[in-house]
């Protein structure tokens, strides 16, 4: 649903881009006196290209009176890092004006080298703007945490507590062995393992949402040899334990 509602909105821009150089450009030169019949084809050309999008549109919407709202489904987050300031924070903002000052002085330099050199205001303009890409990208770079196909995905099971007592009964069974009984990360099986399993009771488990626990109960972290319980457990089962892993970080 969300692809085509993009898709239909770049449909329209492009719309809007031809009806605007149809409008500037091919007009006024059609409204002379003896204009050429190839201003006429060209104008004809991206008046088809106009209509042809306007097509697609139309197509666009009739799909999307098939498919699943976006508000009644379950979202799919397509890209392996989201934004998160308050995931970041306070790491982020040194880094954030180290990149913005470097980009600056990268600019500087370069506007420098182009006023000895008299290059014309296109050039600088571009250089310019690659000063600006880079320290955009330098700062969204810093905030930036890993996200996963099930980042954003709303919780099935609400937060009560027949879903918590539940889920801490699961967790006792599946998780308290390496994790232990408070989440310290130092049940029976820690010492065992080349990597110590995670302190669930810490802060930062507060930062990570819902849909990023879920994706790791049911598909484990390989880094952390930690393994995936989706055959194990079924889906209101997971969502019970992650229920009782939130009391963890409220508490």
């Amino acid at each position: 649903y969300g692809q085509l509602i993009i898709t239909k909105l770049a449909l329209l821009a492009c719309i809007l881009l031809v009806a605007n150089r149809i409008r500037t450009r091919f007009l006024p030169v059609m409204e002379t006196v003896g204009a050429k019949a190839a201003a006429f084809l060209a104008g004809a050309g991206w008046a088809a290209t106009e209509f042809f999008c306007g097509v697609l549109i139309v197509g666009c919407a009739a799909a999307l009176s098939s498919v699943i709202p976006a508000r009644h489904d379950q979202p799919i987050w397509w890209l392996p890092f989201r934004f998160s300031i308050e995931a970041t924070w306070p790491a982020w903002p040194t880094p954030v004006i180290a990149a913005s000052a470097f980009s600056l002085a990268l600019l500087s330099l370069f506007w420098g080298l182009l006023v000895c050199l008299r290059e014309p205001q296109k050039v600088k303009a571009v250089a310019a703007g690659a000063a600006a890409v880079i320290s955009v990208a330098g700062g969204l770079w810093q905030i930036s945490v890993p996200a996963y196909p099930d980042t954003y995905r709303r919780p099935s099971v609400a937060y009560s507590t027949i879903s918590i007592a539940n889920g801490k009964r699961l967790f006792a069974q599946n998780c308290a062995a390496c994790h232990g009984s408070g989440g310290l990360g130092d049940g029976p099986a820690a010492s065992t393992l080349s990597k110590p399993p995670a302190n669930l009771s810490e802060p930062h488990t507060a930062l990570h949402t819902a849909g990023d626990m879920f994706w790791w109960l049911s598909h484990g972290i390989p880094k952390s040899g930690m393994p995936g319980f989706a055959d194990v457990l079924d889906e209101q089962a997971r969502w019970d334990v992650i229920n009782f892993l939130r009391t963890f970080s409220e508490g």
